[in-house]
């Protein structure tokens, strides 16, 4: 986990850098997650893997920056909509120079070869989808949830086998 902190930092560090000092690394996944026709508070917590509470709070600490407005959704009273302000969609924009900096730190590092390969081994786990759910309780992706896209990610049904990441072991 040390290396996620260290990528976290770095891109925090190049946040500041860019001249972003209200959000940190959190938000920026946070708005990542917003379609341009909007998203619920419960889509953007399913795509983040956290509880809707915390997407909520999320959001909350967005729009008063104005990132983003929440509306009440025309189709459904009780669902709020959530949409990039054109605030947030300048920092959408800005965003891709900050992650290319923090990759450029990380490739001075341990240099350019070993980055690919990180990129390689990464794509290999994000194809495997979430090891916890939102609430925190651990779960093997299921084969269905392999074939989905993951900003579209539903929980599977049915009783198909836990796919596994080839050459790992298997844990008794």
């Amino acid at each position: 986990m040390d290396s996620f902190r260290f990528f976290r930092q770095c891109t925090l560090v190049n946040l500041r850098a860019h001249g972003i000092t209200d959000l940190n690394p959190v938000h920026a996944a946070m708005l990542r997650r917003v379609d341009e026709g909007g998203t619920t508070i419960g889509d953007i917590a399913q795509r983040m893997g956290i509880t809707k509470q915390a997407a909520a709070q999320l959001v909350s600490r967005t729009a008063a920056l104005g990132y983003v407005a929440v509306r009440t959704d025309a189709a459904d009273s009780r669902k709020k909509m959530v949409r990039c302000t054109a605030q947030g969609k300048r920092f959408l924009q800005s965003l891709e120079s900050v992650v290319e900096d923090s990759v450029h730190d990380v490739a001075e590092l341990i240099g350019t070869q070993r980055l690919h390969e990180l990129e390689e081994i990464l794509k290999v786990i994000a194809a495997r989808g979430r090891l916890r759910d939102a609430n925190g309780k651990r779960r093997l992706p299921e084969e269905t949830d392999l074939a989905m896209d993951n900003s579209k990610r539903t929980p599977s049904k049915g009783r198909s086998r836990p796919a596994r990441a080839a050459g790992l072991p298997r844990k008794n």
